[in-house]
């Protein structure tokens, strides 16, 4: 609650302007109360944060890849994204093979992890690939099937792109509407697109498979 107090002046200077206090109290408890859940669950478990948001690099199966993994924890070996809600769509990912983040952030590490996501608005943590935690456990594609996945996708996308071919989302489904989530289909993973984030959602939907 103290550095909430003391650094979130500098990190979210509108919330702390006149006018705001109510606002503000609700997120300090939030975060406060989220902050306990998670270390209550670390310490449970025994588990060791062995990085937060640091930067990995390297070049995997031809292509560069980046990330800054929120945290990364040893023993057990687990990559967590924190997210603020939409719990369900996050579960949905784990279990259909949609965690592509998690997924590159793991191959990035270049040794198994199990991956996961903690839910801040609803103090929830969702794991998929550990048993060590008191917390929600998803069944879903490991990490590396993932990321094979994807690279199927890629490679696919960039030969198109070589013959001048650009396939929207439905082509790469067989159906009539994007999907409404990421999943993998046939040992390729499909991106469904997000066009709430971009003007451009209907382009870069067909774009985004890879």
């Amino acid at each position: 609650g103290r550095w909430f107090d003391e650094d979130g002046p500098a990190m979210a200077a509108d919330l702390f302007m006149p006018g705001r206090e109510s606002e503000r109290a609700r997120l300090r408890s939030i975060v406060t109360r989220a902050v306990r859940d998670l270390f209550a669950h670390l310490r449970e478990a025994g588990a060791v944060v062995s990085a937060v948001e640091e930067g990995f690099e390297a070049t995997i199966d031809g292509v560069g890849l980046t990330g800054r993994p929120d945290i990364v924890l040893s023993h057990p070996d687990i990559v967590l994204d924190m997210k603020w809600g939409r719990a369900d769509d996050r579960q949905k990912e784990l279990e259909e093979g949609g965690a592509l983040q998690l997924s590159i952030y793991v191959a990035l590490l270049k040794r198994p992890h199990s991956i996961g996501y903690y839910i801040t608005s609803r103090q929830r943590l969702l794991v998929a690939g550990s048993r060590s935690f008191d917390s929600v456990r998803i069944e879903g594609p490991t990490p590396g099937e993932v990321w094979d996945a994807a690279r199927v996708a890629l490679v696919g996308r960039l030969e198109q792109f070589g013959r001048g071919i650009v396939e929207d989302t439905c082509a790469l489904t067989g159906g009539a509407t994007p999907p409404k989530r990421s999943a993998l289909v046939e040992g390729r993973l499909v991106i469904a697109p997000k066009p709430d984030w971009s003007p451009y959602g209907f382009i870069s939907g067909g774009l985004e498979q890879s």
